[in-house]
Order: C-alpha cells, then structure tokens, then sequence
C-alpha cells in the first residue's frame, strides 16, 4: 500500500469539483469517526453537507451526541404508525 503524501483537508481543496466522499472498509477501521470528522470540516468551511450511514448500529448518532434526538425521533415515527394503524381501523 503506497504512503500517504496529502491530508485529506488537502487533497479536498485540490479537488474543488468533487462533490461526494464515501469512507469504505472492513469492520473496527475508523470509518464511522473519518466520516463524521470530514463531514463536520467540510461543513465548518461551508460546504454543503450530508452525512448518511447505512450500518444498523447507532454509533454515528452517538458519536455526534444525536442518541437521545435520534431515540426520540423513532418514538414519534412509531406512535405515529400507532395512530395511523388506528386511524384505518376506525374508517374501514
């Protein structure tokens, strides 16, 4: 594997046209932590920022300290889904 000769605040700035970064690898290799620490540089200098995750464990809301707002979000999507199941029951 070759050395690394850029930082990846660097190599973002010698890339102006790039629009996406995704962080790749096999389990415990810092993806999650590079992710979240590149997408809140790039949001800090104004970019426009998403920052998505498609692995089922928790650990980018904790690590960005969202736990209890993400906790309390599926808590009103679920009541919501409660409500709306016994909304239908009612009409039908």
């Amino acid at each position: 594997m070759p050395e690394i000769q850029t930082s990846m605040s660097d190599y973002i700035k010698g890339h102006a046209g790039l629009k996406y970064i995704f962080f790749g690898g096999k389990g415990g290799v810092g993806k999650t932590v590079f992710a979240a620490a590149t997408a809140v540089h790039n949001a800090q200098l104004g970019r426009r920022t998403i920052l998505a995750s498609t692995n089922p464990v928790h650990s980018l809301s904790s690590l960005l300290g969202m736990s209890k707002v993400y906790d309390e979000w599926i808590n009103k999507v679920t009541k919501l889904r409660e409500d709306m199941r016994e909304y239908e029951e009612m009409v039908s």
